[in-house]
């Protein structure tokens, strides 16, 4: 999707995979050998570091759960 929105800031990420690419308001970091671009607020980045990449997140996808293994409310 990146490719679609920004597709300069892709090239960019692309060409510097493993290092951190600030462009606007965001961060960007692809790995090295990663298939999806993590992109975090600018600001985070600047008091956080790159350790900030490694804050848990939602994929978006809901994870498949056994129905026995699904807690009970």
């Amino acid at each position: 999707m990146l490719k679609d929105w920004e597709p300069e800031v892709a090239k960019e990420v692309d060409k510097n995979r493993g290092q951190v690419v600030v462009s606007g308001v965001f961060a960007y970091l692809l790995g090295v050998r990663a298939m999806w671009v993590k992109r975090v607020e600018a600001n985070l980045y600047k008091e956080a570091g790159q350790s900030i990449f490694n804050v848990p997140y939602e994929s978006g996808k809901p994870k498949k759960v056994h129905p026995l293994q699904q807690k009970l409310t």
